[in-house]
């Protein structure tokens, strides 16, 4: 939680919208905590008289909206953007260990570096959703979690070496 909170500088526009922001009214003035929905209220008029400045407040930066995902145990990303961009990251370390013409290689290499793009392209997380089109945020978490587990095993099983041993001649052939 401590590398989400910064000092900043916040303009609330009115008091209706710090309730909406999500304001904890027992804090102090100065230690004021806000919680940013993904979507940013629109500005409203400059002579508004309803308009708050708050001088340095403590700002839960929160890049996300939805209070659920509705999928039992996947809770919603606080920081979706750098958990893909960590995860992508170290899934891309493992296959540098692996030969270039695996498989498995060049086709997870391909769609981490298509995905890795998109995330550093993109902001805006509904967006960035719609242009990976695989489910929620988290549900690409999700998946990077598992690839990333794959890879490792998939280092450590090394299927791109020859068989220690001949396989049994009716292998493929079904039923036996």
């Amino acid at each position: 939680m401590a590398g989400l909170v910064k000092k900043v500088q916040v303009e609330v526009t009115s008091l209706l919208q710090m309730t909406q922001i999500g304001a904890v009214e027992d804090a102090a003035p100065a230690q004021l905590i806000l919680v940013a929905p993904r979507c940013v209220p629109a500005p409203v008029q400059r002579n508004d008289p309803t308009r708050v400045k708050l001088s340095p407040a403590t700002v839960v930066l929160c890049s996300n909206k939805l209070r659920t995902t509705g999928l039992v145990g996947l809770a919603v990303s606080l920081n979706p953007h750098e958990r893909l961009k960590v995860l992508y990251s170290k899934i891309l370390a493992t296959l540098q260990t692996m030969p270039q013409d695996a498989a498995y290689r060049k086709y997870t290499e391909q769609l981490v570096n298509e995905r890795f793009g998109h995330v550093e392209a993109e902001t805006d997380v509904d967006t960035l959703e719609k242009k990976i089109n695989c489910g929620q945020i988290e549900e690409v978490i999700f998946q990077a979690e598992c690839e990333l587990a794959l890879s490792r095993k998939m280092s450590e099983w090394k299927p791109w070496e020859p068989l220690t041993e001949e396989p049994p001649p009716n292998q493929w052939k079904w039923p036996i």
